[in-house]
């Protein structure tokens, strides 16, 4: 089975988290989530979205290389479940405009392409 599409959508209310509906974001009352282990340390307010996210793509992989339990363990979810399901929704309130969600698709992509050559 080929991986499921990792697609990024904007939060709204009366989306159910669970199964391939997947919060990335940060804790939000107003919506009754938690902070998510993959959510963006790194706020816009005193930057630009591009450097916000550029930051996150560099703490993201440092948290690989230092094997975090939280990050590597979500990210290792997200991957089992796209190799069974057909598509995964990742939410955010950046949504469709540069987000986080970009460089943690592509993290589960660099994922995929990894098993392949060790299979």
């Amino acid at each position: 089975m080929e991986q499921a599409t990792i697609t990024i959508k904007k939060i709204v209310s009366g989306i159910e988290f669970s199964g391939n509906n997947i919060y990335i974001g940060r804790k939000n009352k107003k919506h009754g989530v938690e902070r998510s282990p993959l959510a963006n340390r790194f706020p816009i307010a005193g930057s630009t979205r591009e450097e916000s996210v550029a930051k996150y793509r560099l703490w993201l992989w440092d948290q690989i290389v230092d094997e975090d339990k939280a990050v590597l363990g979500e990210l290792s979810r997200i991957w089992q479940m796209s190799q069974r399901v057909e598509e995964i929704n990742l939410y955010c309130y950046c949504a469709p405009l540069l987000c986080h969600g970009e460089i943690i698709r592509s993290c589960l992509e660099w994922m995929e392409e990894n098993s392949k050559h060790q299979a």
